[in-house]
């Protein structure tokens, strides 16, 4: 066994928050007095009902100050000389005139984001907006007039007046729309109009060489100007001008010209809207609320139905002539779909199309005309099942089908009112509607004119709404009863529960305080409408329940001058000289400044002044350092705060005191509680019970109080309590003492028997009172710790080769690990379908993939019946959860370092979208589990750090601690044990007679007396001087008929032979039709494979055409299967990366572009990976 080098090089860890969820049980009488806080006419629950109001209201202001703010980046006066920008962009483009470009628009962008946050400052977007909500100091309410806004209608803000809580997400979203330079921001958006106008202008200068056409547009390109692309008035100008292929504007000249003249004119570009603009055509997002919204809705779609299956009518008479043909598209992004139902093969048609000359517009454009289409079907010998005109017509016949039940609906809406139970008669009449829209998104409508296209054209808005309406009718139909959301209770008190702090709880300004009794915790919150302050009655000396005394000295880069500078006594209680106060004055300590010696002095008085404070020394322990150890002021006033921190249960409250303020209504008591507080509690805590209990420990306290780095601290935003009403009543699924099958297959105990009754989600049948407390953890130590930990692991790598763990997910399994060490020896390998948990009495075991499998299944039944009841979210988190913690073991067990499959670029669009999503959400787990890692037996305050956190699935890429993300491309279709690389697939697909004997002519097929075997040489598809011989023994499998067939090269390959008369494989040519080489070429595809599954057993195995190495024979050392032997070889290529870590930057260095596949194959086929 290892000694455990990278985890305890791993510590400390960097400074990090767990917010713990737990319930906050109702005590005594609190649930009752609790009503005029949950009623829905308490102020609480009005401001929750009354934010989409006041949001709207913000919405409207902000669009005010937007017009406003982009006016002034419109003012010629303020910006940069546009023709530089204009110049750059339409200079040929190469990697120097790129970067300029792209520097121009960074600065472009910056400024206008500066000139936009000026004017959103002013206006209290940005900073102090909650003013806002203050009649008396708010822009809004000063600014009414100006902006159009009534006074009246802001009346509502005085609901959140010292409540503005509600809307900091808002703001924030808002001020990165408005001052941000990023995607999604004004700025942005102002220049991505700015490249439409010049992309526009640049097709119209194209347009000069033609006088007549230019002259159509000209009065109206001469009113166009950039500005226009910087406000949305200007925006809607310039899209006006434009107009469209059906109203008045430039582009409907230009569609006439080109059908008049019968050539191809571009369009030009509309620009896009301003972020949070309103525009006249804008979708407002509705939803159905009751069963009779639902009946309305519903047939109110039906004479809509009834006007798409009326086109569906005239597209099965409509014929698909030359002309139609030569003007109508499809996407390329159709063409597998179109191939499939043509040929029954979905590349057929794209290969065909590669021969195909395609116009300037269908290569920019990513389209194809039918024409084209019906030029490569020519070159394809196969005869086609259907044409494209035949699938027009079959999505159209498919959607007449509703035509008949149509009638029955309408009758159903107007005879029943509750027709949410006849959902599946809805959903198949509205399915076979859909099929209208199906069949018309395949098609291209822009810049091109037909009668056809023309009803398309029209027949797609039409769609659109109809597609709408069924989206609302399923959301409704499908929505689950069970509501989940949460709302924060204020006590109509915005800092009820702002923070624990004693002193505050002491002077009323916080309502709240944490008890603790006989090992359990307690929420304690006065009642403000009674009282905000606790009397002085309510303290013992002892017993009782102890009170959480909480001390916390923030903000001293303002706590110091105000307590050492301003207050009347700093002279005589500090030592206050004028130096200090001139320093102080004039802000000479700040980094700005740059006066080392100042900041010094600063630093150092205000380390004598704090040991003087005899309040403060009692309370907070400060190791404080030498004044020039500290960087600048804010390093010091950092490293101080991280220890200005104090808690105790050192208070005690009157038990009876307690319990007769809860009777009576002047103070609520709530227990937080779990399954790990039940007295019936059996096993190990869970992780929320383990940090609480560690947070509030004597063990922690200390730790605390004093200097330790490993102490937990509570969040300085305190914490929230939150309200969730049932919603759903109560129903048991099982009764008391019925005796229930268990699901589980591999449970050795086959039924089981509750003294109480079982309710599937029984948590959401009566209300709830749920607290939210934020505990960080190693707050003391660096933030920069996490940036370094790369180089800290890469520079242990170097010393020591690590263990190493590989974890890879297929088909097969959902994952497949692999302990090995540095040299690709295998320590131990296997799969997690199976995961197993240790109880108290027995070892659980759970067969996730069948139980994934099932769920799936499931969830596909009751999707065809618009059904909410199945989720496979749960499971989904469960195994998740049960993975991770496998994995961890294992890799606890070895010491290793981790690695992943790289998900990020195309290789992703080549996997299952299933089995990614499990796996990206176990990557981003074990990650989260491991930046912030307790180790077995261990304490919180013994957590360590092995990774970076991710916050999106964008970060699962690259390098994070111990785990390194390895690019799989090459790793399934490689047999290591030759080196020889299967890319062979196109070459042995049938297209036609000649390309077939092309590939033919260079085999070299010889049949082995000895061994009983045919020997095909295939040339080298990586190096051209390299042949390969393949050998076709062994026993191989394919799918046949949705069912695996064993399947023999060999004897194959001799049949094929004999039906068609020919003693050497040489000899085909006089003999060879299609037929033959079809199935030669599926021989050929099925003895490259590789990777196959027993026909009888299922497993999945390995068998190499090179070297016959074949998994099944269960060599000692080797991969077992064919999920090992794929996971062996992403651990050669982790590995290799490894291999590559630079001694000096101690970063891995990359591959050069486009040598990955080149450097890759070389390390494997010389062995240059493990020696």
């Amino acid at each position: 066994m290892r000694k455990e080098t990278y985890m305890i090089q791993m510590t400390p860890v960097s400074p990090q928050m767990k917010t713990i969820t737990i319930e906050a049980r109702p005590m005594w009488e609190t649930k009752k007095n609790l009503q005029p806080y949950v009623a829905e006419e308490s102020m609480d629950m009005q401001r929750i009902a009354k934010y989409k109001e006041v949001k709207e209201v913000f919405d409207t202001y902000a669009r005010k100050v937007i017009e406003i703010a982009t006016q002034g980046v419109a003012d010629e006066n303020v910006l940069p000389t546009y023709e530089k920008l204009e110049d750059l962009f339409n200079q040929e483009k190469n990697a120097k005139t790129r970067a300029l470009y792209k520097k121009a628009c960074e600065d472009y962008k910056k400024l206008a984001a500066s000139i936009i946050k000026k004017v959103a400052d002013d206006f209290q977007l940005t900073k102090n907006f909650g003013k806002l909500f203050k009649e008396d100091s708010s822009a809004i309410y000063k600014n009414a007039a100006l902006l159009g806004m009534k006074k009246e209608d802001l009346e509502v803000l005085g609901l959140y007046n010292n409540f503005s809580s509600f809307f900091t997400k808002y703001f924030t979203a808002l001020s990165t729309t408005m001052c941000g330079v990023e995607h999604g921001s004004i700025s942005f958006r102002i220049m991505e109009n700015m490249e439409r106008y010049w992309q526009n202008k640049q097709l119209v200068r194209a347009m000069e060489e033609d006088p007549e056409l230019y002259m159509s547009i000209k009065d109206s390109i001469d009113k166009m100007n950039l500005e226009m692309c910087m406000t949305q008035d200007g925006i809607d100008a310039y899209n006006l001008l434009l107009g469209n292929t059906k109203n008045t504007g430039i582009n409907s000249l230009l569609s006439e010209y080109a059908q008049k003249k019968h050539v191809r004119i571009k369009l030009l570009k509309p620009l896009y809207k301003i972020p949070l603009a309103k525009v006249e055509k804008q979708i407002v997002v509705n939803s159905i609320e009751n069963d009779d919204e639902l009946r309305v809705v519903v047939l109110d779609s039906l004479p809509v139905a009834e006007n798409i299956l009326d086109f569906a009518k005239r597209c099965l008479k409509l014929t698909f002539d030359d002309e139609i043909k030569d003007t109508t598209y499809i996407y390329n992004k159709n063409l597998h779909t179109v191939s499939y139902l043509m040929f029954g093969q979905f590349d057929l048609l794209e290969r065909a199309l590669k021969q195909v000359e395609l116009t300037a517009l269908e290569k920019e454009q990513s389209i194809i005309s039918l024409c084209h289409m019906d030029a490569a079907m020519k070159l394809i010998e196969e005869e086609p099942r259907k044409s494209f005109a035949d699938i027009i017509h079959d999505n159209m016949a498919e959607a007449l089908k509703a035509e008949k039940k149509i009638p029955a609906i309408r009758k159903l809406c107007e005879e029943q009112a509750n027709i949410k139970s006849e959902r599946a008669k809805i959903k198949e009449c509205y399915d076979s509607i859909l099929f209208v829209r199906r069949a018309i998104s395949m098609i291209y409508t822009d810049e091109v004119e037909n009668s056809f296209i023309e009803d398309v054209v029209g027949m797609r808005d039409t769609c659109a709404v109809f597609n709408k309406t069924y989206n609302m009718v399923r959301n409704y139909c499908t929505k689950n009863p069970i509501q989940k959301k949460t709302n924060d209770m204020f006590f109509n008190k915005g800092s009820f529960l702002g923070s624990f702090d004693a002193d505050k709880f002491k002077d009323g300004t916080s309502l709240s305080t944490l008890l603790r009794k006989d090992g359990m915790y307690y929420l304690y919150v006065l009642n403000p409408a009674v009282s905000t302050k606790l009397s002085s009655l309510a303290y013992v000396e002892d017993g009782g329940y102890d009170r959480l005394v909480y001390k916390q000295i923030s903000g001293l880069n303002k706590m110091f001058p105000k307590c050492f500078v301003s207050a009347k006594d700093a002279v005589e209680r500090y030592g206050l000289t004028e130096e200090i106060q001139e320093i102080v004055a004039n802000k000479r300590y700040t980094k700005d400044a740059n006066d080392r010696e100042a900041c010094l002095k600063w630093i150092q008085y205000c380390m004598d002044s704090f040991m003087k404070n005899p309040t403060w020394t009692k309370y907070y322990h400060v190791p404080f350092k030498e004044a020039e150890a500290y960087e600048s002021a804010n390093d010091f006033y950092t490293q101080t705060e991280r220890h200005t921190i104090y808690m105790d249960w050192t208070e005690h409250l009157n038990e009876d005191y307690v319990r007769k303020s809860v009777m009576d209504g002047s103070a609520f008591l709530f227990q937080l509680y779990n399954h790990d507080f039940s007295p019936y509690h059996t096993g190990k805590d869970g992780n929320y019970t383990r940090i609480l209990k560690q947070l509030f420990s004597e063990e922690n306290i200390h730790k605390l109080n004093d200097t330790d780095e490993t102490a937990l601290k509570l969040a300085s935003g305190g914490a929230r309590l939150s309200f969730r009403k049932a919603s759903i009543p109560y129903k048991a699924t099982h009764q008391t003492n019925e005796e229930l099958q268990n699901k589980n297959a591999l449970n050795p105990k086959k039924t089981s028997k509750f003294t109480y009754d079982i309710c599937k989600d029984r948590r959401f049948m009566s209300d709830k009172f749920i607290l939210h407390i934020g505990v960080q953890i190693g707050f003391r130590n660096e933030e920069t710790y996490t940036y370094n930990l790369n180089q800290m692991v890469n520079e242990q790598i170097l010393k020591e080769s690590p263990n190493v763990l590989t974890i890879r997910t297929g088909e097969e399994h959902l994952l497949y690990y692999m302990a090995t060490d540095a040299y690709g020896h295998i320590l131990e390998q296997g799969d997690l379908n199976i995961i197993e948990s240790q109880g108290e009495k027995f070892t659980m075991r759970k067969d996730f993939k069948e139980i994934l499998q099932k769920r799936e299944d499931e969830m596909q039944l009751a999707k065809e019946a618009w059904d909410y009841s199945i989720d496979i979210k749960d499971v989904k988190n469960g195994y998740v959860a049960y993975a991770v913690r496998a994995v961890l073991d294992i890799r606890d067990k070895y010491d290793a370092i981790i690695f992943l499959e790289d998900y990020s670029g195309d290789f992703v669009n080549k996997r299952r979208a299933n089995v990614k999503a499990v796996y990206q959400q176990f990557q981003a787990a074990l990650l989260n589990k491991l930046s912030n890692y307790v180790p077995k037996g261990k304490s919180y305050s013994e957590t360590v750090q092995l990774s970076a956190p991710v916050s999106s699935l964008d970060d699962l890429k690259g390098q994070k601690g111990i785990v390194f993300f390895v690019n799989p491309s090459y790793t399934a279709n490689v047999d290591r044990t030759s080196g020889f690389c299967n890319q062979y697939y196109d070459q042995f697909t049938y297209e036609n007679m000649k390309k077939a004997d092309a590939v033919c002519e260079k085999l070299d097929v010889q049949f082995d007396e000895k061994n009983r075997e045919f020997l095909i040489s295939l040339d080298d598809c990586i190096e051209p001087d390299k042949a390969w011989q393949l050998h076709t023994s062994g026993e191989r499998s394919f799918w046949q008929n949705k069912k695996l067939a064993p399947f023999n090269c060999t004897e194959e390959l001799a049949d094929l032979m004999k039906d068609y008369h020919v003693s050497e494989f040489k000899e085909y040519k006089s003999v060879a039709n299609k037929a033959f080489y079809e199935r030669f070429f599926t021989i050929m595809r099925i003895l490259l494979k590789m990777h196959y599954s027993d026909s009888v057993s299922g497993e999945s195995y390995f068998l190499s055409p090179v070297t016959g190495y074949d998994t099944r024979s269960k060599k000692k050392g080797e991969p077992l299967n064919s999920s090992a032997e794929k996971t062996y070889l992403l651990m050669l290529k982790g590995i290799r990366d490894l291999n590559a870590i630079n001694e000096k930057t101690l970063l891995i260095a990359r591959d050069e572009k486009g040598k990955h596949k080149e450097n890759w194959m070389k390390a494997i086929r010389y062995n240059l990976i493990t020696e």
